[in-house]
């Protein structure tokens, strides 16, 4: 597994995004070759996506999708018995995904296409933390919504570590949220848009998931979450090709295949 190191200084949105993919490997290894000397920088695991967000979901979906779970938490927030109800479960997974979908956006091959800064939403979203007040959310979501509308102000970094962008518990919770709408989808596929929804959530989850793998225990225990976590994801994608083709029988086979194989892994990681 690759090892990433993030420098401890601020690297400007608009200069990262600006340098070629193949430049922005060459700095990398130029930062890790630095850092190993130095020993000034703490290594990190996955500061760059393990799977390519373009394989699972386009800039207009991961937009869609920000705009989705914007809505969401203005529900959730929307009084303070529905914050207090939900803070530590669906709040805590829409602000996790608003944070992989910032993440997806910076690394997409089309982001100078992107009508969001990916990074600055990132930040925004990270801003909330599950043990604190009602406020304290509904700043980070106005936050987050200047970023959608495209104020965006000071620097933001284009690398950032898929296993710091969700929690574990939230993540896992909302890949088991994301089933129901499945369900609906494959009783009745229309082929709109916002049927790629979860296709988007678990492609982005997928990626957090195999990134976050601290919990894995020994090499071996390493090596079957890593495969599990690429099975996950292989499967994921072909279930999105299904369901944007609207073949549900090809859809509900992959999407059986998928949960199967949660349960195989949840047998042996609790």
């Amino acid at each position: 597994m690759p090892i990433w190191i993030r420098p401890q200084f601020s690297l400007k949105t608009e200069t990262s995004l600006a340098m070629p993919q193949i430049l922005r490997s060459k700095w990398t290894a130029v930062c890790l070759a630095v850092a190993t000397i130095s020993g000034t920088i703490a290594p990190v695991l996955h500061a760059e996506t393990p799977y390519p967000i373009e394989s699972f979901a386009s800039l207009a979906e991961l937009t869609q999708e920000a705009t989705i779970q914007t809505k969401r938490l203005d529900k959730l927030l929307s009084t303070d018995a529905s914050f207090e109800k939900d803070k530590e479960k669906h709040v805590a997974q829409a602000f996790g995904l608003i944070a992989c979908v910032g993440q997806g956006l910076a690394e997409h091959k089309e982001w100078e296409k992107a009508t969001i800064n990916g990074p600055a939403l990132r930040d925004a979203a990270l801003t909330y933390s599950s043990d604190e007040d009602r406020d304290a959310a509904l700043a980070a979501l106005g936050k987050v919504k200047e970023v959608i509308a495209g104020k965006v102000e000071g620097e933001h970094e284009r690398l950032h570590p898929w296993n710091e962008l969700i929690g574990m518990y939230a993540l896992m919770e909302e890949i088991n949220t994301r089933n129901s709408e499945y369900l609906k989808i494959f009783r009745r596929p229309r082929g709109t848009p916002e049927e790629a929804s979860p296709v988007v959530a678990w492609g982005l989850l997928g990626a957090a998931m195999k990134a976050d793998n601290y919990g894995a225990g020994d090499e071996e225990d390493e090596k079957l979450w890593n495969t599990w976590s690429d099975e996950f994801y292989e499967t994921a994608v072909k279930l999105g090709k299904a369901i944007r083709e609207k073949d549900k029988v090809e859809s509900r086979k992959w999407f059986d295949k998928a949960n199967a194989g949660c349960k195989v892994c949840h047998e042996k990681f609790k």
